[in-house]
């Protein structure tokens, strides 16, 4: 449905060798989540996943104190068919982009991005003009716009037919669902989430105001116990780094200013 240019180079680089070993390419982010993904829709399918127990529901929450129930719809992201293997690719695709790319060796700030997108999608779905249970389906959507705001130059085409640019592809597809006659407002909650966290990590800081979203300490050092913080950065990725965010105007390795 989406060609890219650089997208595909980012997990594909094994892609002649077996399955696992393109899994196992994957970052740990990444892989984590779309496995989650994959094994919660394959259960649904074969009735080994019953949704009743996993969807969200404010009351079940406040009345029964089933908590899991703020995590869980994140991680069904549709039944089997040609809509969920779109979302996959999405998920496959933009998010090994971000997490190899633009977080690269930050895999503490990518996993706190997953945090606060989820927990900003929570509080939308407060609001009675939102009736959606599950949740997997905007934050893929999500990543996706927040890949395009990272590389909004970048060329795509839909279908192969349309050619634009990144920064118009999340758009694109809230106007097609639309057009199909498909309820928009899980694109629209996507880009609304994916805005906010790239705003307020990205756009105000640069403008001189506070990183309130700065990623805590406590969230690295899970990773690190659950081995899920990737490689060290060595002095010569660490100057990459450095090199590139002095062209956003602020360090956002450590979370802080480079006058702090």
């Amino acid at each position: 449905m989406v060609a890219g240019g650089g997208a595909g180079r980012v997990h594909g680089a094994n892609s002649g060798g077996s399955p696992g070993d393109w899994y196992n390419t994957l970052p740990p982010i990444t892989r984590l989540y779309g496995t989650i993904c994959v094994c919660t829709t394959i259960g649904a399918q074969f009735g080994l996943v019953d949704l009743r127990y996993i969807f969200l529901s404010w009351d079940l929450i406040v009345r029964k104190f089933q908590v899991w129930r703020l995590i869980t719809p994140f991680f069904f992201i549709g039944k089997l068919g040609l809509p969920f293997m779109f979302r996959l690719y999405f998920l496959i695709v933009y998010g090994c982009q971000l997490e190899k790319g633009t977080y690269e060796h930050r895999t503490a700030d990518y996993a706190w991005m997953y945090m606060c997108s989820c927990a900003f999608m929570l509080v939308f779905s407060l609001q009675p003009f939102i009736p959606l249970y599950f949740f997997g389906s905007p934050f893929v959507f999500s990543l996706l716009y927040l890949w395009s705001r990272f590389y909004p130059d970048q060329q795509v085409s839909i279908y192969g037919v349309v050619p634009l640019k990144a920064f118009w592809l999340p758009w694109a597809f809230m106007v097609i669902t639309t057009l199909m006659g498909g309820n928009p407002m899980e694109e629209l909650l996507g880009i609304l989430t994916g805005h906010f966290y790239y705003f307020m990590t990205d756009l105000y800081p640069r403008a001189g105001g506070t990183d309130w979203l700065r990623t805590p300490k406590f969230v690295g050092e899970f990773l690190a116990w659950a081995k899920l913080s990737g490689v060290a950065v060595d002095r010569a990725s660490q100057d990459r780094l450095r090199q590139r965010q002095q062209q956003w105007g602020t360090f956002r390795g450590t979370a802080r200013r480079l006058n702090d």
